[in-house]
């Protein structure tokens, strides 16, 4: 079973790195808000108690949203993952994955049949992106292996959209 990735959905790049400390801080954060909600319920402190529920119920999804970083593919979408926000993007409209240079490295982009393009969080492993928890390192055989991957399944989707 997956959990902390979109439903439907399997990962192609690797776990983020400290995703140990990550599940432990996210349960910490969880237990502690539900705990602060149970003490709002028997009627402590009120308003105070809640505000802090909230709080550390908020740094909770932010620890799972932390846990979502990364590419995964759905039923003919793809679901990047940068560890603030999810978005979902059709294989359909996929134009091409390129590697462009950035952050003292080369980043996976997605360009889109709009003009538009999404940045993902897999970036060739380096020593200029060792220490950066929002960017996932791979080798750079092992992106290409992905990108060729995602052109199959791009071509794939293309393929059951024109039938």
């Amino acid at each position: 079973m997956q959990i902390f990735a979109p439903p439907g959905t399997r990962r192609l790049t690797p776990r983020p790195r400290d995703r140990r400390r990550t599940l432990v801080w996210f349960w910490i954060f969880l237990i502690f808000s539900g705990l602060l909600f149970a003490g709002y319920a028997t009627g402590d402190d009120g308003l105070k108690v809640l505000v802090f529920a909230v709080l550390w119920l908020a740094a909770a999804v932010v620890k799972a949203m932390e846990l979502m970083c990364g590419v995964h593919v759905g039923d003919g979408t793809l679901v990047v993952g940068d560890g603030m926000r999810l978005r979902r993007v059709a294989l359909a409209e996929v134009t091409a994955f390129t590697l462009r240079a950035a952050a003292g490295s080369e980043i996976l982009w997605i360009e889109l049949a709009d003009g538009r393009r999404v940045e993902t969080p897999a970036v060739v492993a380096c020593d200029a992106v060792a220490g950066r928890t929002d960017l996932i390192s791979m080798s750079r055989s092992g992106l290409l292996r992905m990108i060729d991957d995602l052109e199959h399944l791009r071509r794939a989707a293309l393929t059951r959209q024109a039938a």
